[in-house]
């Protein structure tokens, strides 16, 4: 399962993973981090999709902005929940299509040394003078 750590490996340079990772490395996150705002998770642990259904219906709930350091506050958590959205999907795309990669590197390649290999079939036997076809 994919978790915070292993999508800040496969993206190092991310500036929203790494800004994740920093907070998880303060004293008051105890190595947890908010995911978009409102979910607090360890960093190994698996995010799902109900991970993202939670955050959503959080966001949905909190109706409107008592001032506008709030309002800045809940539309950078927005975007940082889109974002990160964005990097888990294109993630999990990546492995799914490198593991079908190699499922079809691996059903191919057999079936490729197979087809030039000079193995035993019955149309190769050369059966000269066994059978008397001719008659006689």
């Amino acid at each position: 399962m994919t978790s915070l750590i292993s999508l800040h490996t496969a993206n190092p340079e991310n500036y929203l993973l790494n800004r994740y990772m920093n907070c998880s490395k303060e004293i008051f996150s105890k190595g947890k981090f908010w995911l978009g705002g409102q979910l607090h998770l360890k960093i190994d642990e698996p995010i799902t999709d109900q991970h993202f259904v939670h955050v959503l219906l959080c966001n949905r709930v909190l109706g409107t902005p008592t001032n506008q350091w709030e309002l800045a506050s809940m539309q950078r958590a927005e975007a940082d929940f889109s974002e990160f959205r964005n990097v888990y999907y294109s993630h999990i795309r990546k492995l799914r299509y490198s593991g079908l990669l190699r499922a079809v590197v691996f059903w191919l390649s057999p079936a490729r040394k197979r087809a030039s290999e000079k193995v035993f079939h019955p149309q190769r036997l050369l059966a000269k003078g066994y059978f008397n076809f001719g008659g006689g």
